[in-house]
């Protein structure tokens, strides 16, 4: 994988971190200049990866549909968003591939209006039996969901 890199990486630049994650983890920063990544505008990717990637060009789709159609007639490179989205796209996109791995991960949370403190035991408890009981894990089954990580019951 580290070869692979080395291709893609302006100038062979990669700096790797968590080097011993796992055999087949590899974790990293690379400069990727000249190269066209889509992202949805206004989504988390955009923000994040026109931070992070300086010399690639980030190009903004208006939603995932018009992505779609900039991958199709081969003006992006790459697309950046959530794997179950990514799962999607390689689907309809012969010969294209999901990578392993992650840049990001997205969190989810409940919420309870103010002056409902009464209902944040409930919430709580709540949160807790369906991590624990795998509730998640079996709807993300049930909807074909590939690439979704769940986080362990605390």
């Amino acid at each position: 994988m580290r070869h692979v890199i080395a291709r893609v990486a302006d100038g062979s630049e990669f700096l790797e971190f968590k080097a011993e994650y796992g055999p087949g983890t590899v974790c990293g920063h690379a400069a990727i200049a000249g190269f066209r990544v889509g992202v949805t505008a206004g989504s988390s990717s955009e923000a994040t990866l026109t931070r992070e990637f300086k010399k690639a060009e980030v190009v903004r789709a208006t939603n995932f549909d018009a992505g779609m159609e900039m991958m199709t007639s081969g003006k992006l490179d790459a697309y950046a968003t959530n794997k179950a989205s990514l799962f999607e796209m390689a689907e309809k996109l012969p010969g294209s591939k999901v990578l392993e791995g992650r840049w990001g991960v997205e969190h989810f949370a409940v919420a309870i209006p103010k002056g409902r403190d009464q209902g944040l035991a409930f919430v709580r408890q709540f949160t807790l039996e369906v991590k624990s009981e795998g509730l998640v894990s079996a709807a993300i089954a049930r909807a074909g969901l590939r690439g979704a990580v769940t986080a362990a019951a605390e």
